[in-house]
């Protein structure tokens, strides 16, 4: 197997090698988009633009933008909200009027947001993560590089049913989290309700109960009623994404939590891999010195501690499931990420004259090849490592 990882990871570069070599001839145009405003893009607000897209022939869409973001705020290379005046496709997707620019700066190969996005979609239909595609930006006509164009989660993106009143959509809310031992950013809205919105009605109550029940509900009580409240097979999903990527920063945060009607489960929707494969969420290089741990999730801890509905088997099950269809596997990720580079890999010189590999804002003057190198050794590691929890996992459910 290790003989097998070593030809697969030769040949990859090889054909990166030949790639490069004969670029003029595979090479992909990524779609440009020209941001053009007479005004400053800033954080507070939105501000009128047109957004030129350099597509055969060349569009103008009329919409609004502004700079978004938390910690990668203080990088001069900004992420966008962009909200459109009339739906369109941007890259190829599905129409929408709502899309995000991500700038992702602090990752140098741009891929670890959109793997994980495309993994997660890859693991069933309950399993929801934004489509995502590569995109060179311009404002005023002044390159800022590669972006990765994200759809944007909202109520049409989860399939909620808005005429009904026990849907819901909460973006991060800190319902994993002990009560009173979360800050939130808006007081006036601690739990970051997005459906409805919360000016139409306030359903707060809705996720303080969920917290209620994870932190304070008696073992009996949650056994009995976990899985008639969340989807276990799509926290099932999200729990094996956690452990593949050790996205630590995301077992209490960076998802979104939706009920599209009645009746229905609740989900998990993914949002912010960029901590992730040998790398934290700083650019901090992490070979899996420090691991995820789940148990700092109540939800994810209870599950486990009590066994609450058989989950062992559940998340024994699509673990197996994925690694037998191979959505989980070397190849299928390195499949993923030679698309991506093939994708931007006429770009990546632009890129890089525009913003360093060498700035100070990383931790190593890595460049792009060596940060692919390291998400490849990542996963050479941590796939068996897996596979070794999930057999002794096998062995104490028997």
């Amino acid at each position: 197997m290790r003989v097998q990882k070593y030809i697969v990871s030769k040949l990859f570069f090889i054909c990166i090698f030949c790639q490069l070599v004969f670029s003029t001839l595979v090479a992909q145009n990524l779609t440009r988009i020209d941001i053009k405003t007479d005004q400053i893009i800033n954080f507070e607000k939105y501000v009128r633009a047109e957004i030129v897209i350099d597509e055969d022939p060349a569009l103008c869409l009329g919409g609004k933008i502004r700079c978004r973001g938390g910690f990668s705020s203080k990088f001069y290379k900004h992420s966008y909200r962009l909200e459109l005046d009339n739906k369109y496709g941007l890259c190829g997707m599905p129409e929408e009027d709502d899309w995000i620019l991500n700038a992702n700066y602090i990752d140098k190969t741009f891929m670890r947001h959109k793997i994980s996005f495309d993994l997660f979609n890859q693991m069933g239909d309950n399993c929801l993560a934004p489509n995502s595609r590569y995109a060179k930006i311009s404002v005023n006509e002044e390159y800022k590089g590669i972006f990765v164009v994200m759809q944007f989660v909202g109520a049409k993106f989860v399939g909620i049913d808005k005429k009904d009143d026990a849907a819901f959509l909460f973006k991060e809310p800190p319902i994993f989290y002990r009560p009173n031992t979360y800050t939130p950013v808006d007081l006036n809205d601690p739990y970051e309700q997005k459906f409805p919105k919360l000016k139409d009605k306030n359903i707060t109550y809705l996720a303080q109960n969920l917290q209620e029940f994870l932190h304070n509900s008696s073992d009996s009580v949650f056994i009995e009623n976990v899985g008639r409240i969340f989807d276990l097979d799509n926290i099932a999903n999200w729990h094996i994404l956690l452990l593949l990527t050790n996205n630590a920063d995301g077992i209490l945060k960076n998802f979104y939590l939706y009920r599209r009607y009645s009746n229905d489960l609740i989900k998990i929707a993914i949002w912010d891999y960029d901590h992730s494969f040998g790398r934290d969420g700083d650019n901090e290089y992490n070979m899996l010195t420090n691991k995820v741990d789940c148990n700092k999730n109540v939800l994810l801890r209870r599950l486990m501690e009590l066994n609450a509905t058989g989950y062992k088997r559940i998340l024994l099950d699509t673990w197996n499931k994925h690694r037998k269809s191979g959505t989980i596997s070397y190849l299928n990720i390195l499949k993923m990420i030679f698309a991506n580079h093939m994708a931007i890999s006429g770009e990546l010189k632009n890129n890089f004259n525009r913003w360093p590999a060498s700035s100070t804002d990383y931790f190593d003057d890595n460049n792009y090849f060596q940060e692919i190198n390291i998400i490849m050794q990542y996963l050479q590691i941590r796939i068996p490592e897996l596979d070794l929890y999930f057999k002794k996992l096998a062995k104490e459910n028997r």
